[in-house]
């Protein structure tokens, strides 16, 4: 019998250099990728009643398909979805991000020792609890918020009668076509960030309007509250934005349905604790804005005459 031949050192030590290449290297395509890749897009739910697609007319229908038509490419991401941005510049389409709420087949079916096995329940319990959450702030954006953040549409998981297939092109370039019916996305008018309406307006000298395009933004703030609408991760520089020149929750991740934001030491209190973090922004890049705010923020001590909604 012949004894395996080792490997050298010189082979030896050429492995073990390339370790840190392929880590690099991996690291280099993620971030020229943003980590984008069809495998995470993936929806692990099962058909759940909560998340089935909602009915539209046949206009309707026509039109979101008609949308659809178009390409879309690549124009950002976030801690949930991969956003592409339709041909025509008014509509983005978000993917939502799965990977990291997918429970490994490894992780469901290792054998585990009974102290892990405890461990091992309650991460699988809660990534599925945030999968639900997630998903179930896309329904209540749809149903109750609809106007003020631009949805058009929510295809939460897998059906077998949308019938459309959807051409969009990553960030490198590379072109994609798939079945829409195998993944789950949100439609949603195209928004403008809360900071690239007010550099606009200042960089053309319209002081006054982005003035009053902040005073939209805590009307809109109060309006969600008062709809009985909560916001587990509100921040106006993030969540809000302008959707057709309009103030707009653009981020829809973060929605859930509670009675408690109606009541108004709620509602004040929250969008003036948050509205004074956008104060202390706006010192850094336009403390011309402060003064004005300042003076918005301090009307909520008591409450808007009349009510607060411009929608």
């Amino acid at each position: 019998m012949s004894i395996p031949k080792l490997p050298s050192l010189k082979k030896i030590f050429l492995i073990i250099l390339s370790v840190p290449f392929f880590v690099i290297l991996g690291r280099l395509c993620h971030r020229a990728t943003d980590g984008f890749a069809l495998t995470r897009m993936t929806n692990p739910l099962p058909l759940d009643a909560e998340f089935i697609p909602p009915s539209l007319s046949e206009a309707e229908l026509r039109e979101v398909h008609g949308i659809l038509a178009q390409p879309f490419y690549y124009l950002s991401c976030g801690g949930q979805s991969y956003v592409f941005l339709s041909q025509d510049g008014r509509y983005v389409i978000k993917f939502s991000k799965f990977h990291h709420l997918r429970v490994p087949p490894w992780i469901t079916y290792l054998p585990l020792p009974k102290s892990l096995e405890e461990y091992r329940q309650k991460k699988i319990v809660k990534k599925d609890f945030v999968l639900k959450r997630t998903l179930r702030s896309y329904v209540v954006a749809y149903n109750y918020f609809k106007q003020e953040t631009g949805i058009v549409y929510h295809h939460l998981q897998k059906t077998n009668d949308f019938h459309q297939d959807l051409v969009f092109f990553d960030k490198l370039g590379y072109k994609y076509e798939i079945s829409l019916d195998d993944y789950a996305f949100v439609l949603q008018k195209r928004g403008m960030s809360t900071l690239h309406m007010l550099q606009s307006l200042m960089k053309e000298g319209r002081q006054h309007e982005a003035q009053e395009k902040l005073e939209e933004l805590l009307q809109l703030a109060l309006w969600r509250c008062q709809k009985g609408l909560a916001d587990r991760d509100f921040k106006f520089k993030s969540n809000l934005g302008f959707i057709e020149g309009k103030a707009a929750q653009i981020d829809l991740g973060s929605l859930s349905l509670d009675e408690r934001t109606t009541n108004p030491d709620f509602y004040y209190t929250e969008v003036k604790r948050a509205g004074l973090v956008l104060r202390d922004w706006l010192q850094q890049v336009h403390p011309e804005l402060v003064a004005g705010f300042e003076l918005s923020l301090n009307k909520l001590q008591k409450p808007y005459a009349g009510g607060v909604s411009t929608h």
